[in-house]
């Protein structure tokens, strides 16, 4: 269910409202389900500074809607908790402190239950907002936040496998899924020749108002 659900995302077509509401369920419900294998503990542990817990993903990937969604461009929104702000922020600077890195693991409360609240609270309005077809306007910002979810969802399994790997039970993430493919053998790998220079970035255009500290820079590609 949750390759299904992958796969569906990837192939989600962002260029038009009725894709995008379509991608905005596929993407936010596989982070459930990429959480689901997980007991309340699992999600609860942090093995290392340079690692999250999951629950703390959850509602980092919520924050994000809420905070650069939600809040600007939904009139008398009112936020699911006066105090996520704090919490679940990482390094966006220019909207306020956030709770050090390296202590996240050390957030029993809010619990899992009232995480997984927050983001169905969340959901609920990001939904409601793209049921209207005004929300093409912000449909770059909606983008942003559904890879920037994507970019988390792969981060909750090498943090979550980590923290198990570090269990002297060694227990598994999950069961092993039974599948009928067979191997094939992948094509060999080589060097790609290229003229060197400036880059720009390439991809869509960001959002007006949001910018990643590595856009400001044009890098120079080697030959």
């Amino acid at each position: 269910m949750a390759t299904d659900l992958a796969d569906r995302a990837a192939r989600s077509d962002f260029g038009n409202l009725t894709g995008l509401r379509s991608a905005f369920r596929d993407v936010r419900s596989l982070t459930a389900r990429l959480a689901a294998p997980l007991s309340a503990e699992d999600c609860q542990i942090q093995s290392m500074p340079d690692a999250s817990p999951v629950k703390w993903h959850l509602a980092h990937t919520t924050w994000f809607f809420e905070t650069f969604v939600l809040t600007p461009h939904v009139p008398g929104y009112r936020s699911f908790h006066a105090d996520f702000g704090y919490l679940f922020n990482s390094y966006y600077n220019a909207v306020g402190d956030r709770h050090p890195r390296p202590q996240r693991g050390l957030l029993s409360r809010p619990t899992l239950d009232e995480v997984l609240r927050y983001r169905a609270y969340v959901d609920e309005r990001v939904g409601e907002l793209l049921a209207d077809d005004a929300a093409e306007r912000i449909a770059d910002l909606i983008v942003l936040g559904l890879n920037h979810e994507q970019q988390h969802q792969e981060l909750i399994l090498t943090d979550v496998k980590h923290a198990l790997w570090c269990n002297p039970l060694r227990p598994a993430y999950r069961a092993r899924a039974s599948t009928t493919t067979t191997a094939t053998e992948m094509p060999l790998m080589r060097w790609l020749d290229r003229e060197g220079g400036a880059a720009p970035p390439a991809g869509a255009a960001v959002p007006a108002g949001v910018t990643a500290d590595h856009e400001l820079r044009i890098p120079h590609v080697h030959g």
